[in-house]
């Protein structure tokens, strides 16, 4: 549990020490070995040990469909005809859960794709995702409704009237962009600066809008921008640098990309 909560907190340094020792306390606790995978990767630089980790494994649990699919998501890495077996033997066990089972699909429709065996990558990839909208509690017409709010209330003369209004701070970066359109590859690419964190998709902005804005505008968010003054947003941007800072462990500059839905 340590070691998770230093991988949320983003130290990872001291994450991977913790599952290090976890492993060679429980060689053969698959759960410890998936820790280090995942602390090792966002260390960063050590791909293959990461890499290393998955396989334990799936050695350990060939049914951890988490674990192959992290190994699919790594981009040099390739599935032998033996990967493929095994996860599809997996994949015809009853007793293995839905979670695991959609991740086996997506692995297997990155192996197939690999392979160039597109239409079994197609069907793979579409049994994982009908296994997971299962799970999706989602509502599109609570989303239309909130783009029809949204457009309503942010006008140009509403961002006019408060042109200078907010935190003053120049710290942030945000790539906003629409869904597969590169936001992620430029948060890497401005990321690689020595003096700027990339952040990720941070969930900040939907915290303060939960704990800090609704409680004033009322639940039909963004109705009711209009009554925060000056005051009230000059604090909601201090906090968010706030939870930036104590996140990232106060990085000179903060990247965080947002994509449009």
């Amino acid at each position: 549990m340590k070691g998770a909560l230093l991988h949320r907190a983003r130290r990872f340094a001291e994450s991977t020490d913790y599952f290090r020792k976890l492993t060679a306390a429980c060689p053969d606790s698959a759960e410890a070995w998936l820790g280090l995978a995942s602390a090792l990767r966002s260390l960063g630089g050590r791909t293959e040990e990461s890499l290393f980790a998955l396989r334990k494994v799936t050695e350990l649990d060939p049914s951890y469909g988490h674990a192959w699919w992290g190994l699919a998501s790594a981009k040099t890495f390739r599935f032998t005809d033996a990967d493929i077996g095994i996860m599809e033997a997996q994949i015809s066990k009853p007793a293995v859960g839905s979670a695991e089972r959609a991740d086996l699909y997506y692995a297997l429709g990155k192996a197939y794709d690999d392979a160039k065996q597109y239409e079994k990558s197609f069907q793979c990839y579409s049994k994982g995702n009908a296994i997971r909208r299962i799970g999706l509690d989602y509502e599109p017409d609570a989303t239309t409704g909130m783009v029809d709010r949204a457009q309503a209330v942010y006008t140009r003369d509403f961002f006019e009237a408060r042109a200078g209004f907010g935190c003053p701070s120049a710290e942030p970066i945000f790539i906003v962009g629409m869904q597969r359109s590169g936001s992620t590859l430029t948060e890497q690419i401005l990321g690689s600066h020595s003096q700027i964190e990339p952040a990720g998709e941070l969930q900040m902005l939907l915290k303060i809008v939960v704990d800090s804005v609704m409680p004033r505008t009322g639940e039909n968010y963004p109705n009711g921008m209009d009554r925060l003054t000056p005051d009230d947003l000059r604090s909601l941007g201090e906090e968010y640098l706030k939870h930036g800072s104590e996140t990232l462990n106060d990085p000179l500059v903060i990247i965080s990309f947002h994509e449009l839905t």
